[in-house]
This record gives structure tokens, sequence and C-alpha cells, in this order.
């Protein structure tokens, strides 16, 4: 349950869309760890690939920069419950459509 994990703020969110039309939604929580959630707003399934190098951003409101080629984060979906690896590696990604993905990133 994301609401479980303390934030700075409700509002601080980041938000960027990619070319195939996701939706990258990231929230700031202690201890330096982000929730992002990837939300395909299309009426079908969309399967992308996520280079974490290629990721970076200051957010102004918490004072936070999420950069994973200087910081390298564990990723759990909050789905499952299982761990899926580490930024260091390019994740593929398949959302259904109208649907959404959640990952807890922990610092390391």
């Amino acid at each position: 349950d994301l609401h479980s994990f303390p934030t700075r703020r409700s509002s601080d969110l980041w938000q960027n869309k990619n070319e195939e039309g996701v939706d990258f939604w990231f929230k700031p929580l202690c201890d330096g760890a982000w929730a992002l959630c990837l939300l395909n707003r299309s009426n079908a399934p969309v399967s992308i690939d996520i280079d974490w190098n290629d990721i970076a951003f200051f957010d102004e409101v918490s004072q936070r920069d999420f950069n994973s080629a200087t910081q390298l984060y564990t990723i759990r979906n909050l789905w499952t419950k299982k761990m899926e690896g580490k930024t260091r590696k390019v994740k593929k990604v398949t959302l259904p459509a109208e649907d959404v993905m959640l990952y807890h990133l922990t610092p390391m």
C-alpha cells in the first residue's frame, strides 16, 4: 500500500509522457525512495523499455533529484509485492490498456 509510505508532501509529483503515450508519475518518499506509477491512457496494451539512465530530473518542491546514473535503486512491484531488479538494467514492461503499474524505488 503506497499510503503506508510517508511523504514530505502529498502534492510532490513529477510527470513525464513518453512517445508510446505512457505517463510516468514519480512521487518522492522518505529516506530517498520514490514511488513510480506508469499509466497507459490508451485503449490498447503498450510495451515499453524503461532505460533508467534516460530519466533524470530535479523536483523543486521536495528539493530532490532522481538520477539513476548516479544512484542505484531496487525496484519493487507494489501490486505483486515482488522485487523486480535494479535500475542498472533496462526494464521491459507491458501495460494493459487503460491500466497502471506501481513501483517502489529504494536507494541502495
